[in-house]
């Protein structure tokens, strides 16, 4: 994300009154019942990645779609879906927050599987 400078024009107010807008999201999402639900999501979805350990990289592709990114080192081949955060606002404005789901592949099939950022 690049760096924006805040000065005393009217566009710095604005990116004040951001920033002050998510901070207060942030502290009333943390302090409300809907943070059980947003845990309970964030487990049902480590969950179903936990169940793709064992599979083909064939049956994540047929489940996931085609990867955004992928990677190889040593021998080990890194597949990554990246979408929005669901902690991620557009009103509020600013760069969406990205989650990322990478799957390590070894000789055809899933070795593990995790999240990345706010998920």
């Amino acid at each position: 994300m690049a760096a924006r400078r805040i000065g005393r024009g009217g566009s710095g107010r604005i990116l004040l009154a951001r920033l002050a807008a998510l901070g207060l999201a942030g502290a009333s999402l943390a302090g409300c019942d809907t943070s059980r639900a947003f845990q309970e999501a964030q487990a049902r979805r480590q969950a179903a990645l936990v169940a793709m350990v064992g599979q083909t990289e064939a049956d994540v592709i047929r489940q996931f779609g085609l990867p955004q990114q992928t990677y190889e080192a040593g021998g080990r081949k890194f597949v990554a879906y990246n979408q929005p955060s669901p902690f991620f606002d557009p009103s509020l404005g600013g760069a969406p927050m990205v989650c990322q789901t990478m799957f390590e592949i070894f000789q055809g099939k899933v070795q593990s599987a995790s999240l990345h950022g706010p998920c």
